[in-house]
């Protein structure tokens, strides 16, 4: 018979793999999408193409994955049993003092060159909007979220209290809603697994609500209620819904709805200048419509197949969702990477948010991809 630690433990195993969380998002994002296609006449009502689409896009990931996992001891993965983790504290300290310092200055160069943050917006000063405000900002978001994760290996209560409200104040300054929730979700990935706590089901209730509270107070922030209700031209029986739930379901939706649209029009390709443009940093930018003036261009996120869609048709999305199984196979199974806590949440939040847009191919997650390693390898003591 099984203790609860144990089916604790089990369960978490389920939870924790990425067959699991690409299957729950996509189901959680077909039935949204059912509800959003009631609630807003912005919604493309094509929900068939979508159907199709998730047929695909799962049946070449599911196959993907399982043939690999099937055929695991044929792979070139590394299985090595885990050792026991130990972290360098006097590496910790010098290194979290490097980042810290690292994001000080952005933000001072940031805050010098351009001004007030965007967050000042909301209370009458005339500042940049949050799109166009800073530079540096491929190094300062994966600077700032792996700055926050460091702190779940310290054991003062207070350090870590301070260190999670610095990165989140600063989140909010530059209103990054979506590298906020990233942070969110990767730091309650990494503190369940790095301490063993098995209570994960009202932890996790609790940062659904947090995120939950976050869409709808930054959302309302950023465009405000009435402005969000004729934009996602909201009917009028249900504008009187709770704000947060709208926000809920026109974030989740809302990229769909824009992917369903390129899918349904688009017959002219990037052949990758769409991709390339998520890959590399900011101020390297191809204009699409310079590219090929014959496109039907959505600008905006639009769920993690759009880029490889925009760029190759159908066969991109073939081709991105056994690239994100193959990439989910070999890091969840490779001791190479399973055995560093700071990329397992990389993994696991890219996969929760990919009804918003490709992170597994953004470049300031490359960037955090590429520090993690680096930085993990530096703390760590195992023995």
């Amino acid at each position: 018979m099984y203790n609860s630690n144990q089916q604790s433990k089990v369960l978490l195993n389920i939870i924790f793999n990425p067959l699991f969380i690409f299957t729950i998002v996509w189901i959680i994002s077909l039935i949204s999408y059912l509800f959003a296609i009631n609630i807003s006449f912005i919604i493309n009502p094509n929900y068939q193409i979508l159907l199709f689409t998730f047929i695909v896009s799962y049946s070449i990931f599911f196959i993907t994955y399982l043939s690999l996992a099937i055929n695991k001891n044929h792979t070139t993965v590394n299985n090595i049993i885990k050792p026991i983790l130990q972290i360098n504290g006097y590496r910790l300290k010098l290194i979290s003092r490097i980042i810290l310092i690292s994001i000080i200055t952005i933000v001072l160069y940031n805050y010098h060159t351009f001004g007030g943050f965007p967050f000042y917006s909301f209370f009458g000063y005339d500042v940049m909007v949050y799109y166009e405000y800073g530079r540096f900002k491929g190094l300062l978001i994966p600077l700032l979220t792996i700055f926050g994760l460091l702190s779940i290996f310290k054991k003062n209560i207070v350090y870590r209290l301070v260190t999670i409200l610095f990165a989140v104040s600063l989140f909010v300054f530059y209103i990054l809603r979506g590298p906020l929730l990233a942070f969110i979700l990767q730091y309650f990935i990494l503190d369940t697994l790095y301490k063993k706590k098995y209570s994960f089901l009202k932890r996790g209730a609790v940062v659904i609500c947090l995120i939950f509270v976050i869409m709808n107070v930054l959302g309302n922030l950023r465009t405000g209620n009435e402005l969000f209700l004729t934009y996602f031209n909201i009917k009028p029986e249900f504008q009187d819904i709770n704000s947060g739930i709208l926000w809920f379901l026109m974030y989740i939706t809302g990229s769909f709805s824009d992917l369903i649209t390129t899918v349904q029009y688009q017959n002219h390709y990037l052949y990758g200048i769409s991709t390339l443009n998520d890959i590399l940093p900011a101020f390297i930018r191809f204009d699409p419509i310079v590219a090929n003036p014959n496109l039907i261009f959505i600008d905006g996120p639009k769920t993690y197949l759009a880029p490889f869609f925009e760029d190759f048709g159908w066969v991109g999305i073939i081709i991105i969702n056994l690239i994100i199984a193959i990439i989910c196979f070999v890091i969840h199974n490779d001791s190479r990477f399973n055995n560093n806590l700071l990329i397992i949440p990389l993994l696991y939040s890219s996969i929760s948010l990919i009804f918003f847009t490709n992170y597994f191919f953004y470049f300031y997650n490359i960037v955090q991809f590429i520090l993690s390693i680096f930085i993990f390898n530096f703390i760590k003591r195992a023995t």
